[in-house]
């Protein structure tokens, strides 16, 4: 599978290079890590692949100063974990722009989550902010009955509480997606204001529309992003049997500034009806900071999960400190060490699905008691 996934990308690759008067260029990133991480329980080494990928651009002048665009990514698991993806699971649209902006077909990181992209100071790390904000939840914790969410699913026997919630919380949208099927467009610079617009369609599911918003303002030292996104209740409905039935909407407002060698940067989103489910919101603030020593820059960043309205004992904090280094213009080195303090019933970890080792939560089977994972990280990303 991995050849053929090779074989596909390289012939994208010559395809696009035979293409007439087009300007290709292939690109990528790797990063792995060497991790010691703690599920609240237990700790265990792992070697781990974060979102390394091969990506390919291609692009071509048209009359008027148009331009036409092309681009697609592809996962790389560099530890030769997990199953092969689909073919260019990441980002993979067509753009055409002008000086009237950009205007993009195809998956597409969202509005929403791209200005999460710029205040996180450990991207794909442990420690990223995604832990908390992406709000693509785990059920267990908030009051819910086995029978409350196990309507529909077929075992063998009858199913726990825990097994209902793996079965359905992958299914939840979250708020930093890259959606298939999205229609996008980008403003030209304007004086240093910016705005995303995002639609993602129907797709012949019922209600299953979203929509997106992003207005970003860059001026010297200082950037100050907001964002707004909405879920029809639609997207949610492999969570119907548990009762959503509601349209989910979120905000998102960040801002950073850099002052010499200190970068100082914070994010503050709130969440209502997460998952459909009528006035389960909650909302999430955090700080960061980075300091430059040389060729390295040390960092930090604490963000909190408020617990979710009406259930108590949902929420957590995690901090994250580390230390990156500077080999080349492209290559990198870092050291990582992040927590999640989880209240009782919070279901928050420290390293999410774009770390390809992630031990998850532990829950105490006699308490049913959320713990706190922790783990040290050493990685190298370099880029080409």
């Amino acid at each position: 599978m991995k050849k053929s996934i090779l074989a596909v990308a390289v012939g994208a690759a010559l395809v696009m290079a035979g293409a007439a008067h087009a300007d290709v260029s292939v690109y990528g990133k790797a990063h792995v890590s060497i991790d010691s991480l703690n599920n609240g329980d237990e700790s265990f080494i792992y070697v781990s692949s974060n979102s390394s990928r091969i990506g390919f651009k291609a692009s071509e002048d048209l009359d008027g100063g148009m331009k036409l665009g092309f681009l697609a990514e592809q996962t790389i698991a560099v530890d030769g974990s997990g199953t092969a993806p689909t073919v260019f699971d990441r980002e993979t649209y067509v753009s055409f722009g002008g000086g009237f902006g950009t205007a993009m077909v195809g998956k597409i990181d969202t509005p929403m989550k791209s200005l999460g992209r710029k205040i996180d100071f450990f991207g794909d790390q442990i420690g990223d902010t995604r832990n908390l904000t992406a709000q693509s939840f785990s059920l267990e914790g908030l009051g819910f009955t086995a029978g409350d969410i196990c309507t529909g699913l077929t075992t063998a026997t009858t199913p726990t509480l825990a097994q209902c919630t793996a079965a359905i919380k992958v299914k939840n949208v979250g708020y930093d997606a890259r959606p298939s099927n999205v229609i996008a467009y980008t403003t030209p610079d304007m004086g240093g204001v910016a705005a995303t617009v995002a639609f993602m369609p129907e797709d012949g599911t019922k209600d299953g529309s979203g929509f997106d918003l992003a207005v970003n303002y860059t001026g010297g030292p200082l950037f100050v992003g907001f964002a707004y996104e909405s879920h029809g209740k639609g997207m949610n409905s492999g969570l119907a049997s548990a009762g959503s039935d509601e349209s989910e909407t979120g905000f998102r407002l960040g801002a950073s500034f850099t002052q010499g060698d200190m970068k100082v940067a914070g994010m503050y989103q709130s969440s209502t009806d997460i998952g459909g489910f009528k006035d389960l919101n909650t909302s999430i603030i955090g700080v960061g900071a980075s300091y430059k020593l040389g060729a390295g820059a040390v960092k930090g960043q604490l963000y909190k999960a408020d617990k979710y309205k009406d259930s108590s004992k949902t929420g957590a904090t995690m901090i994250a400190l580390g230390y990156d280094h500077t080999l080349s213009k492209n290559t990198s080195v870092y050291a990582a060490f992040a927590i999640t303090n989880n209240d009782d019933g919070g279901m928050y970890g420290i390293s999410g699905g774009w770390h390809s080792a992630n031990p998850g939560v532990y829950v105490d089977p006699t308490s049913g008691k959320s713990e706190s994972p922790s783990g040290l990280s050493f990685g190298v990303i370099t880029k080409f």
